[in-house]
């Protein structure tokens, strides 16, 4: 099983996304996309757009199961 963080959309360059950590994605499935925006990203392409709520939420349960670990 996969765990994927949704990630903000920092900036928008040459076609590509470049995500709050600094990668880069291509567009493919994500739709009409602005700065801001939190995308599902697996590999180097952008899977789907969520939305803030859904996003942070997201985070927030990725980040409690991460920390029952430690």
């Amino acid at each position: 099983m996969c765990f994927v963080m949704p990630l903000r959309v920092k900036s928008i360059k040459k076609g590509k996304f470049i995500m709050e950590t600094g990668r880069a994605v291509e567009q493919a499935f994500a739709g009409k996309v602005k700065v801001g925006d939190y995308l599902i990203c697996q590999q180097d392409m952008a899977v789907e757009k969520v939305n803030q709520t859904a996003a942070r939420a997201m985070r927030q349960a990725i980040k409690g199961v991460s920390d029952e670990q430690n």
